[in-house]
């Protein structure tokens, strides 16, 4: 019972992953970065600075969220997703696919 616990909840996590990439503008757009959220680039395990804050806004792509600078590198999220001004909602397509990690100081 308690193996199979647990196989639900790696499925469950695995599942949601895609669902958070697609939460924040450009999510599948940071090179060599599968999970921005995450220490590890791949997924899963602790989350950096910027996976916190995204877990605190609900896991939604929030105003507050965009105009962090959540790995103290001088650029807000938003600048750093390709949304400067705040405006992306889940589903839009944005004018630029360039990304750097929002997560990461670059």
């Amino acid at each position: 019972m308690f193996n199979a616990l647990i196989v639900l909840g790696l499925a469950a996590q695995a599942a949601a992953f895609p669902t958070f990439v697609a939460q924040v503008p450009n999510g599948d757009k940071v090179a060599g970065v599968g999970a921005i959220g995450h220490v590890n680039p791949a997924g899963g395990g602790a989350r950096n600075a910027f996976g916190q804050a995204f877990a605190k806004a609900g896991t939604k792509w929030t105003p507050e969220l965009c105009q962090a600078d959540s790995d103290s590198d001088g650029a807000t999220n938003g600048e750093e997703l390709g949304d400067p001004c705040c405006t992306w909602k889940v589903g839009a397509t944005l004018s630029t696919t360039t990304a750097t990690h929002p997560g990461k100081a670059d």
